[in-house]
């Protein structure tokens, strides 16, 4: 369980500053480019809908 907890948090260590990014510095910085290739095929078939439902997370969602 340990090795996973690390792995996950590796992961967001790696990817920190995409997390952190507001919407217009993906494109004023290119944040873009560090999101890997083999994800973007995955994110632009993404429903747009269900997209909105993640970034409007908020602890309600988890009482629907």
């Amino acid at each position: 369980m340990e090795a996973q907890i690390d792995q996950i948090i590796d992961f967001l260590k790696q990817y920190r500053r995409v997390l952190d990014a507001h919407i217009s510095s993906t494109f004023t910085d290119d944040l873009l480019s560090l999101v890997p290739q083999e994800w973007m095929s995955y994110l632009i078939d993404f429903p747009y809908h269900k997209l909105i439902q993640i970034l409007d997370f908020t602890p309600e969602v988890l009482h629907r």
